[in-house]
C-alpha cells in the first residue's frame, strides 16, 4: 500500500442500506448492506466507544488497512 493514499470521507446515511447483522465484535457491529448498488459491509462502531479517542483511532486504522486489501470477494 505504500504510495497511495487514502481520503476520508462521510458516505451519506441515506445512500446506505442496511441489510441484516452479520456479526459483533469488540469495537462495533458489522452489517450486510448496498451502497451504490454494490454490496457492502458497514461496520460501526458501538456508541459508547465514540467519545474514547484510542479506541476511535484503532477503528480508523482498522478501516485503512481494510481499504489497501485488494480481492475479488471484498
Amino acid at each position: 500500500m505504500e504510495g497511495r493514499t487514502i481520503i476520508a470521507t462521510r458516505v451519506p446515511r441515506d445512500q446506505v442500506v442496511v441489510q441484516g447483522l452479520i456479526c459483533r465484535g469488540g469495537f462495533g457491529e458489522i452489517f450486510r448492506g448496498t451502497y451504490n448498488r454494490e454490496s457492502v459491509a458497514i461496520k460501526m462502531l458501538f456508541p459508547e466507544m465514540r467519545n474514547d479517542l484510542k479506541k476511535v483511532n484503532d477503528f480508523l486504522s482498522e478501516a485503512k488497512l481494510m481499504a489497501g486489501l485488494v480481492h475479488p470477494h471484498i
